[in-house]
């Protein structure tokens, strides 16, 4: 036999002493027919012998070898093999004292001078770590996989709990699920177990629930992290809960494992041993990195069905909305619409800017009625341009002469450097109808305004010359020709109220800042002098400037004079009153006229915000003019009793300026 060196001869002392003291291997000599000449002391410690048991004896019926007997043939063809002089390798798992562990054994042919092999030197690597992280990584490999095909949590849960009890020495698992309503852990249905004792397990578990911190998968779900228990409690009442059934059904040992997701625990996992097993790190990461990769899986499925949701929604609102709405590629064709464009679509019988334009069928107007251009189409403006188009009107004449008016709007649609267009079209004939009928009828309103008011100052012009006519020849008759030329008077004034409101109506005035102070003293000073029986005050800052007219004046003026007017009192008091409230979200200005009347009747403050009725007549007329006035300029007017319950208060509230 010749030694590393090539020398012949039993192998010197020294190399065997160097070879067969590594600990990180078991070694032995073989002879050709597999009786063990010799063993390292690792190989020994392994299965607790002496060498003086082993040696001379065959060497596949010595402890290392007593797993099975299809371990033993192999073993007896590969030591066969080796005389025969090839080198074999193979993998086995073997029994220790206090371990399992698997070796990657190696039998090496030694040859004597003659180059004949007499002697096998058999040598065991242990690659334990190593195959199981390979396992390891490859179960991993294999849940990510099929767990990424599940089509829903619960499916993916159960191939985790499949999948782990089938490749690692758990013999049974379970899943638990929080009832967030009730706040504790439920049962789910998905669990894995090899006999009939785990069933019946399963069947007494279906009854338990844990609140946060009791049991296994309570304490788990209340701690958030992996939980290991080597040794199972057995007394009822221990806080483990299922101790009677966990004795009954044979487990040893016990992991759960949290899956957690937005922070949250949303499933806790648990799985027994059949026999007992101290806190082993590599499974517990292992099982640790399942659950991350399941409640990411989660978080991607949860993900994909709210964009599903999402999806359906808008694919609900573009079926449902009133809106005609569009997506416009950069060619102007249409790549996506809502159910009342396409219905536009489908009447017109177009399918996208271009044919819109060549259509031979359908004629597209502004909203003055001239034709529309392609060169006027706010979509290819977009396109082009890049810019939004918001409120442009057009008409169009459907194959069947109708023709209907739309607003249009037009924002530019980018994404990854794709353009396009979103077009939303509404149908506004209705309300364009109606401006037309409201534009007709106040035209008529304005030409019978303006003859009547011609009308009446020539009128009233024949009463008092004829009043003065009446005077000259009988001075008696003054008293009556003063009430008649008054009263032809209120006719001038009423037609020139009736043409400030049209005036207010028709032309609204831009507002700018007043100073309702100033023009509450002019008001007040005009009232004065023509009702000097009067009692007027006015408590004010020295200025109260708001958002309003000119034309503001004649509002208090009617609202003063109506208060004196009205006012059966020996002497009418009207108190004016102005204040700030500038500590309100937007500042105003409050202006308070109280009186000391019979108050406004009932029907005439109805008048104030409803259609005013022919009995009702120029009755109140006086309000609706004030109410109109304070209404142009985004002021309100409110109407009610005095504070003493005598007289009216009529509450005016404008918009001030920041400076007020």
């Amino acid at each position: 036999m010749r030694d590393p060196d090539g020398h012949s001869g039993d192998p010197p002392d020294r190399w065997f002493d160097a070879l067969f003291v590594d600990p990180g291997a078991f070694v032995g000599l073989l002879d050709t027919d597999g009786t063990l000449r010799r063993v390292n002391d690792a190989a020994l410690r392994f299965v607790d012998a002496a060498e003086a048991d082993v040696v001379g004896q065959p060497f596949w019926t010595l402890p290392w070898w007593d797993q099975s007997d299809e371990q033993r043939e192999e073993l007896v063809a590969a030591i066969g093999r080796a005389a025969d002089g090839e080198f074999v390798r193979f993998d086995a798992e073997h029994y220790g004292v206090d371990d399992t562990v698997t070796l990657t054994v190696s039998l090496r042919p030694l040859r004597d001078a003659d180059g004949d092999v007499d002697a096998v030197l058999a040598e065991g690597i242990d690659i334990t770590d190593e195959t199981r992280t390979l396992a390891e990584r490859q179960l991993l490999q294999q849940v990510i996989r099929e767990t990424a095909t599940a089509e829903t949590t619960a499916e993916a849960l159960r191939t985790v709990v499949d999948t782990i009890c089938r490749t690692t020495p758990f013999v049974y698992g379970e899943a638990w699920l929080p009832d967030d309503a009730e706040g504790r852990l439920e049962p789910s249905p998905i669990w894995h177990g090899s006999d009939s004792g785990h069933r019946t397990f399963r069947e007494l578990s279906a009854s338990f629930s844990f609140a946060p911190g009791e049991g296994l998968p309570g304490r788990t779900w209340a701690s958030a992290t992996p939980i290991w228990l080597a040794d199972l409690p057995t007394g009822d009442d221990d806080p483990f809960c299922r101790a009677a059934e966990v004795a009954a059904a044979g487990f040893e040992s016990a992991v759960s494992v949290p899956i957690c997701h937005d922070g949250s625990v949303i499933v806790v996992l648990v799985f027994f041993l059949a026999d007992r097993r101290e806190r082993d790190e590599q499974l517990l990461d292992l099982l640790s990195t399942v659950a991350t990769e399941m409640g990411t899986l989660i978080d991607r499925q949860q993900s994909q069905v709210a964009l599903a949701d999402e999806r359906k929604l808008l694919a609900r609102v573009l079926d449902t909305a009133p809106v005609g709405l569009a997506v416009l590629d950069q060619d102007g064709r249409i790549v996506r619409a809502s159910g009342e464009f396409e219905r536009l679509v489908e009447r017109t019988g177009i399918g996208s800017l271009d044919e819109l334009f060549d259509s031979q069928h359908v004629r597209l107007f502004t909203a003055d009625g001239e034709p529309l251009s392609p060169e006027d189409s706010a979509a290819r403006h977009t396109i082009e341009t890049g810019e939004s188009v918001s409120g442009v009107e057009l008409q169009v004449q459907f194959p069947d002469g109708d023709r209907r008016w739309y607003s249009l709007d037009t924002a530019p649609l980018r994404d990854e450097g794709a353009g396009g267009v979103i077009l939303s079209v509404v149908d506004v004939t209705n309300l364009e109808r109606q401006n037309q009928r409201l534009t007709r009828h106040r035209q008529r309103l304005s030409v019978l305004n303006r003859v009547l008011r011609h009308d009446i100052r020539t009128r009233v012009n024949i009463i008092e010359g004829y009043t003065d006519l009446l005077v000259d020849r009988d001075p008696a008759a003054r008293p009556f020709a003063t009430v008649i030329s008054r009263t032809a008077n209120d006719l001038l004034e009423l037609s020139d109220a009736a043409r400030l409101v049209e005036s207010t109506l028709d032309e609204p005035s831009p507002t700018y800042p007043v100073d309702v102070v100033a023009l509450l003293e002019r008001c007040l000073s005009t009232v004065e002098e023509a009702f000097p029986h009067a009692a007027v005050t006015l408590s004010a800052p020295t200025e109260a400037r708001v958002l309003a007219t000119d034309r503001l004046g004649f509002a208090f003026q009617q609202l003063v004079e109506n208060a004196i007017v009205h006012n059966d009192a020996e002497t009418p008091r009207v108190a004016v009153d102005v204040s700030c409230r500038a500590a309100s979200a937007r500042p105003q200005v409050v202006v308070r006229i109280v009186d000391n009347g019979p108050g406004i009747p009932p029907h005439e403050r109805r008048l104030l915000g409803n259609e005013e009725t022919p009995l009702d007549h120029s009755d109140g007329f006086g309000l609706w003019l004030s109410y109109w006035l304070v209404d142009a300029v985004d002021g309100d007017i409110d109407i009610g009793l005095a504070d003493d319950g005598q007289g009216t208060t009529v509450t005016v509230t404008l918009p001030a300026t920041p400076a007020s």
